[in-house]
């Protein structure tokens, strides 16, 4: 998750400052997306899906040994465009 881009459109909906770190928080607990965040608003969940990418890492390959270990290898998405200030 782009934090910078979370912080901005956060600020664009005028929500309060401590919402970055409440939305932060859920992805470093392992949320699979914003659908998880329950003590975020619903209309802003929706507005953060369609405007910040959750992950910009995409699984590319996978495989699970017969002991049940998954190993798996992450690409970027290719709808991923770096800024740089």
């Amino acid at each position: 998750m782009d934090l910078a881009l979370l912080e901005q459109r956060l600020n664009d909906r005028a929500q309060p400052r401590y919402r970055a770190a409440q939305v932060w928080e859920w992805a470093a607990r392992g949320a699979a997306g914003y659908e998880e965040m329950t003590n975020v608003p619903a209309a802003l969940r929706s507005a953060l899906a369609e405007e910040v990418p959750f992950s910009t890492l995409d699984v590319a390959a996978q495989s699970e040994s017969r002991d049940g270990t998954v190993k798996a290898l992450f690409g970027r998405t290719t709808a991923t465009r770096s800024r740089r200030c």
